[in-house]
């Protein structure tokens, strides 16, 4: 996964709104597909947890998916799309309710998935400072 969202953040040709869209996506594909979310929901078990090494793994996988959501909202504060955007600190606020969303909802329906990333998009929009967001 972590390659997919380094190659949103370098090689997706859209705008950095696009891009932002695009990294939330993607990311919230593991909640939307029956098959990825078994994986997560058996890498999130109390079993794994407790291995030795896995939470500074998860850091790691954390950090580096921050990395190419950073990228993209430095590429917008540059170009003036998000012109409030403080990239490394909401790359972590952004992640952080994307993980939030996806620890809610344990279902396939298209539908509450759009209205997730709907709902998420929504607040980095306005976090970030794009013009017309509410």
């Amino acid at each position: 996964m972590i390659g997919r969202l380094d190659r949103i953040a370098t090689d997706f040709a859209g705008t950095p709104v696009e891009q932002l869209r695009a990294w939330i996506g993607e990311v919230l594909d593991v909640g939307r597909d029956p098959q990825l979310r078994m994986h997560a929901t058996v890498l999130d078990s109390d079993e794994v947890r407790a291995a030795k090494g896995y939470w500074e793994e998860r850091l790691h996988w954390h950090a580096e998916g921050q990395r190419s959501l950073a990228a993209i909202l430095r590429r917008g504060r540059q170009n003036g799309s998000f012109p409030l955007a403080k990239p490394e600190d909401d790359a972590v606020a952004i992640g952080a309710m994307v993980a939030y969303e996806l620890t809610r909802h344990r279902d396939d329906d298209p539908q509450l998935w759009q209205r997730v990333l709907d709902r998420v998009l929504d607040f980095a929009s306005r976090a970030i400072g794009v013009p017309g967001s509410r």
